[in-house]
């Protein structure tokens, strides 16, 4: 009995791991394709260009070889709705989040830890197309032609901001939710900001002091001379000798020497 009891543990062990193996290698090609198809999305939004023709659009004028688009008519016909009708540019939000999630499954990360990340990476986008159509609305009081490269979620947005409560009212909100975006993001208090400011001019200030009080010992330390010694010494001129010509060197020497004797004179020192 207690044989066959250990086969059937072992079969079913056996079973299990296969079916694991089987459920894991199924998880990684799911998300191998959901990454290519992320790179894919994003290289179309990416490359968009509002002169692409869509398969809807296309004619005589408008050929297949006019297309911008890194994936041609099939990529400028994905990437214009959502370029359009959501947040311009930063829609590129979309593929990079198929594209994290694709890696989710391939390295079996639960996916339920990705949603702040992913709802967080989200706001920003649409933060970053409020942003982008503020020239717009500003210039325009909103009434914005067009919602290029902004979107319509934040052209709209901007529009009605400025139209209603006026274009200060659209840089104050925009400032206030990027801080809100900080604090949610970083999880940082505001409060923490004045605090880390006065200690920072504290250190500078302890700093400057400590260099003065450095200078002031240094100097101290200094065996300066007294002044006297650094004080101009009387200018004394020097007399020049004077020239003398090769015709006078030769009378002093004449006259400097004695008067030759004649040999008559030696008779005075001669003995008798």
């Amino acid at each position: 009995m207690k044989r066959k009891t250990n086969r059937v543990l072992h079969r079913f062990k056996s079973t299990r791991k296969q079916r694991g193996d089987e459920s894991s290698v199924k998880r990684e090609v799911y998300g191998l394709l959901l990454f290519a198809i992320g790179v894919l999305f994003f290289l179309a939004v990416l490359s968009y260009h509002q002169t692409d023709p869509v398969f809807w659009s296309l004619n005589d004028k408008n050929q297949y070889t006019n297309v911008q688009n890194f994936l041609g008519v099939a990529g400028a016909t994905v990437a214009r709705p959502v370029f359009t009708y959501t947040f311009g540019y930063p829609s590129v939000v979309f593929p990079l989040l198929v594209m994290i999630i694709g890696i989710a499954l391939m390295a079996n990360y639960s996916l339920l830890r990705l949603w702040r990340f992913m709802l967080l990476s989200i706001v920003w986008a649409y933060f970053i197309s409020v942003v982008l159509a503020m020239p717009e609305a500003l210039r325009t009081y909103g009434v914005s032609l067009n919602y290029y490269p902004s979107g319509m979620a934040g052209g709209l947005t901007a529009d009605l901001i400025t139209r209603f409560f006026g274009r200060f009212a659209l840089m104050f909100i925009s400032a206030i939710f990027f801080l809100i975006l900080l604090m949610i993001t970083f999880r940082f208090r505001l409060s923490i900001i004045p605090i880390y400011i006065g200690k920072l001019l504290k250190q500078g200030i302890l700093a400057t002091v400590a260099f003065f009080r450095s200078m002031v010992k240094s100097a101290r330390d200094i065996n300066w001379k007294p002044f006297s010694t650094f004080t101009k010494r009387p200018f004394r001129v020097r007399k020049r000798k004077p020239v003398v010509s090769s015709q006078q060197e030769t009378k002093t020497e004449t006259e400097d020497t004695e008067p030759v004797h004649s040999f008559s004179d030696l008779d005075e020192y001669l003995p008798t």
